[in-house]
């Protein structure tokens, strides 16, 4: 009967030894191929934002175009307000945007657009403080 209790404990010790390794292959094997899938969307949808960012740009530029010139030789930094109450506090420009608003910032001017209604809420000068011409009081 010791013999017996002896064999299978042997036995079970040894698919132990087998299996565990398996497993632990399997395992890493799983969250290798999960890893690079994960990758793989991601990279997907990155490309997806920017083919239809630019698509969206042009719509944008297209629709602006309609109420005022725009330089298409100049291409503008396009920000979308997020926070428009914060904006209002800090410059009087912003007064009248709203979240989701538009921004365009040329390089002598800048514009908000609201695009569900699609109207020009506000343009003006730009002006940029040149922290280099800044004088120390040399």
């Amino acid at each position: 009967m010791k013999e017996d209790n002896r064999s299978t404990e042997f036995i079970n010790r040894k698919l132990i030894r087998i299996i565990i390794p398996f497993v632990i292959i399997a395992f890493i094997g799983v969250i290798g191929i999960w890893a690079i899938n994960n990758f793989r969307i991601t990279k997907s949808q990155e490309n997806n934002q920017t083919a239809l960012t630019t698509e969206k740009k042009q719509e944008l530029l297209t629709s602006i175009s309609k109420h005022v010139m725009i330089f298409n030789e100049e291409e503008p930094l396009i920000v979308r307000i997020n926070n428009a109450e914060q904006l209002r506090q800090q410059q009087s420009f912003f007064q009248y945007s709203e979240n989701d608003d538009i921004l365009l910032i040329y390089k002598d001017k800048a514009l908000i657009y609201r695009p569900n209604e699609d109207v020009i809420v506000n343009v003006g000068p730009l002006y940029v403080t040149d922290i280099n011409a800044t004088s120390t009081g040399n």
